[in-house]
Parts: C-alpha cells; structure tokens; sequence
C-alpha cells in the first residue's frame, strides 16, 4: 500500500498534461504512483466549469488546496468542556496520550469529548491552551526530528550573477512576504529592486499561496525588467520550479535562516511597518492605504541614489512609470494565460 502525501504541485501539472494527451485515470495513476481513487478526488475537487465543459487547471487546483490546507479551522477547539478537561489534566502532570486515552472512560457517552493525543501536542504548541501548558510536558518537546528540505535542487543566493551583487541594472528582483497578526492568514507580498529600490506591495488574503506568488511574478515581468528573483525558503515561494520553468527567470533563495542576504526586501520591510506597525491585521487594511505605502515609499528620496526617489532612477533607465494601483493588480487572475484563469 502506498504511503499517504499530498498531491504536490509538480504532480499536479502532470496530471493536467496526461488528460491534455486524453489519458484515463488508471493510466495517470500509474505514472505517477499514485492510487486511482487519489487522481479521481483530485479531479473531483478542482474541475473549472466554462460554458457547461469541465477542465482542470493544475495552477487553480494548487490555489484551492492551499486555500483548503491554510484555512482557519477552530473545530473542537471551541469545545469550551473538552478544553477544560485537557488543561484539568495536563496540569496533573498527565500526557497528552494519557488524556485522549483517558478521556473515553471518563466520557463514554459523549463522542464531543474525543480528542487525539496529536491534537493535543499541536495546541500546547500553538499555545491554544495558554503559554505555560507546554512547561507540564515531561519533555518539554524535545528531541524533534530535523526538517526535510523544503527546496531540493534549487540556485542558492551564492551562485547569482556578480551583476546582482554590484545593483548593476534594474530588474534584479528581491521578494519577501509579511504577515499577518497571530493567527491571521493575511498579508503583503513585498518585492524591492535591488538598483533603483523601487517597491511593489501586493495584498492577498493567504500569505501562503504559491500560485499568488507565480501571478505577482509574472504581471511584473509584463511591465518591467525581471531578470532574476531572490526570496527566502518560505513555502509560499516553492513554486520556483514553474517560474524558470514558464516564464524563464532564474530563481534564487537565501541559506536556511539567513535573512541578511536579502537585505534590500528586509530594508523595505522596516520601512513598511511605518505604515503597517507589527500586529496589523492586514484583513482590516483598505486597500487605498496599500496604495497610499507604495506611493509614499517609491516617491521618497534615498540617500543611496545621491537623494533621487526610486520612481526617479525606475523612470530614468526603463522609461516606465506605473500606475499606483499596479501592486494592487499583480496577483489578479487577468495576468494569467487564458487557459490557467479560474472563472
């Protein structure tokens, strides 16, 4: 029997390109090791209708998972009984196996007081039952396993052309993404060019959508200069692949916590909690004051460029001079291919 993981982006995009070639289900399940009642849910979930046809789109099936896979969920949590008895027990010096098994003799009749030991573990972690839960633990959580890595294959910064390095021209593109207050999904994808510090902000309701990310690339692309872009090892940026892939832009990411590699977008950042200070909720942020950041940031004179704003050098070297609701529009479905945009 096959291991249970999700569908990754790359499989998806192979499933899209099997049905181009009229292949079934079966087919594409064994290209891709996968269990045929897999590829069928796959399908299921995430089939585009267009004037009564159905079609799949691998890009807007990645959009929904993520979508699905970061929502916020409060499900048992909210169980005000079930939690009380968790910090009742923990604070008796219990584990959380002993409490989820325990708890189905103290409660036979009840099956709202179920609850795994996982859960458990990953609401002392979240801090959901308090700040000092975690310290009841016999080990603290201790011992975890290190990480797979995240980004196999890919440029690292080191290997960039020495152009990058020296703010030779524009079109050397930094990326970064702010979030939300605790708990929130929200924020801002924040790109910075590495000559001219010309900034682009890009509000999106999940700060973790690759696919929001691929867009945003790509609108830029369409307008000015993009020569390569460097980001960290965040999740959101895993769709490195599909933009050297599609849109031919060599990729770049920093080393595993070493943000100072970056240190144009990390520069901007600071400048843009001025506007949006640590705690903004950016759910509740009119997307004018979005506007209103990059306006502000882009016209605002840099020592660095001899006290010229970055607007300035952009318009100077490349003739553009974009609209200020540009940031605004990046990640809109209009700047995908016709064949990837979602109805």
């Amino acid at each position: 029997m096959l291991s249970y993981c999700h569908l990754t982006l790359e499989e998806r995009r192979e499933i899209y390109f099997l049905r181009e070639r009229s292949l079934g289900i079966r087919a594409i399940a064994r290209a891709l090791n996968r269990s045929a009642s897999t590829i069928t849910r796959e399908l299921k979930r995430n089939m585009l209708f267009d004037n009564g046809s159905q079609q799949y789109n691998y890009l807007y099936a990645e959009g929904r998972y993520l979508n699905r896979l970061h929502a916020q969920k409060d499900g048992k949590f909210c169980d005000t009984k079930l939690t009380k008895y968790i910090k009742s027990s923990l604070s008796k010096r219990w584990s959380p196996e002993q409490i989820a098994g325990r708890i189905k003799l103290d409660h036979p009749e009840n099956p709202s007081m179920r609850v795994s030991f996982c859960t458990i573990y990953r609401w002392i972690r979240l801090e959901y039952l308090g700040a000092r839960m975690k310290q009841q633990l016999r080990r603290r959580g201790q011992g975890s396993r290190p990480k797979a890595k995240r980004f196999p294959s890919v440029n690292l910064i080191a290997n960039r052309d020495p152009k990058v390095l020296h703010r030779q021209r524009i079109g050397d593109w930094e990326m970064d993404t702010l979030i939300s207050a605790k708990r929130g999904l929200s924020g801002v994808l924040t790109m910075c060019d590495r000559k001219s510090r010309y900034c682009i902000l890009v509000p999106t309701r999940n700060a973790k959508n690759q696919l929001r990310v691929f867009r945003t690339i790509q609108a830029v692309a369409e307008k000015l200069p993009c020569h390569t872009v460097t980001t960290d090892q965040g999740v959101e940026f895993s769709c490195y692949k599909m933009v050297e892939s599609e849109l031919n832009i060599p990729f770049y990411v920093c080393n595993p916590h070493s943000p100072w590699q970056k240190g144009s977008i990390e520069n901007l950042n600071g400048l843009i909690r001025e506007f949006f200070p640590k705690g903004t909720n950016f759910r509740d942020v009119a997307l004018h004051e979005f506007q209103g950041a990059m306006t502000a940031l882009n016209n605002r004179p840099r020592k660095c460029l001899n006290w010229k704003t970055p607007a300035e050098i952009l318009l100077e070297d490349t003739g553009c001079q974009l609209d200020e609701d540009f940031g605004l529009a990046c990640g809109n479905p209009v700047h995908m291919p016709r064949e990837w945009s979602s109805p």
